[in-house]
């Protein structure tokens, strides 16, 4: 359900949702609203639902966590991998990490390239160096 100008609206899975139960909720910088559901990824711009598959190179079948940090890139967790979009992109990437359900752990999250230490975003279950190489790779201090 989503509340605007004083009317609430439901959505279904014949507006775009996903099937099944949702996992997280998160609004991003832009005003967007992204929904991790057993039955995949979407996006609600104030109008219309869209589900996330291929076409923003998202090849997960669900998507178990989804968070926006400081920077305003949104983390996802797919069944057994993570990716992300940074802000005002249209591709995500592969973040290069194995996934586990609880991965991502939901918070008021300020992971970004430049507050690693700073971070309430929990990377769980990865090896010290691997996450050395992620944050060489995308830039990060």
């Amino acid at each position: 359900s989503f509340l605007k100008n004083g009317k609430i609206t439901n959505f279904t899975e014949h507006d775009g949702l996903p099937a099944g139960q949702t996992r997280g909720i998160v609004l991003d910088k832009d005003g967007v609203v992204w929904a991790a559901f057993v039955g995949g990824l979407a996006r609600f711009d104030g109008n219309h639902w869209q589900k996330i598959q291929m076409d923003w190179n998202y090849p997960g079948k669900t998507a178990s966590s989804v968070i926006v940090d400081r920077a305003g890139t949104v983390w996802v967790t797919s069944e057994d991998r993570v990716f992300f979009l940074p802000r005002g992109g249209r591709l995500f990437q592969d973040a290069g990490l194995s996934a586990m359900a609880d991965m991502l752990c939901l918070s008021s999250a300020t992971l970004s390239c430049k507050s690693w230490r700073k971070s309430s975003l929990m990377i769980r279950h990865v090896d010290k160096r691997r996450l050395a190489d992620i944050k060489k790779k995308h830039a990060c201090e």
